[in-house]
């Protein structure tokens, strides 16, 4: 049995609700589909379409990929060097994502 609307009909509430109530439910996830890929390797492109501030941890994250070897590192290593004085662990994982998306870095798969 439906749900009664319990709004009064003619209110922009009454309307809302009808419309979700009409709406088609939503499919279920296939199980062990994965939404997100885990990003384990970054390598610097120097061909960013945005210019991170200059005093900003997304910049200096950049700048540590861009000085390492093969202009490549792992997130353990960045993580490691921007929380080995730090007396809470905070993870870069939030400004790789953005430097990925501004095309600054991409995500190596292991060769």
């Amino acid at each position: 049995m439906p749900t009664p609307n319990p709004y009064k009909e003619g209110t922009m509430s009454h309307a809302i609700f009808e419309q979700v109530m009409n709406q088609a439910p939503i499919a279920p996830r296939e199980k062990g589909v994965s939404k997100r890929t885990t990003i384990k390797k970054v390598r610097a492109t120097f061909e960013g379409t945005s210019k991170p501030q200059a005093a900003s941890i997304r910049a200096a994250v950049l700048k540590f990929i861009q000085q390492a070897p093969e202009h490549t590192c792992t997130v353990e290593e960045i993580d490691n060097h921007f929380n080995k004085d730090a007396a809470e662990f905070k993870s870069v994982r939030g400004y790789l994502q953005k430097l990925i998306e501004k095309n600054h870095i991409v995500v190596v798969n292991d060769e």
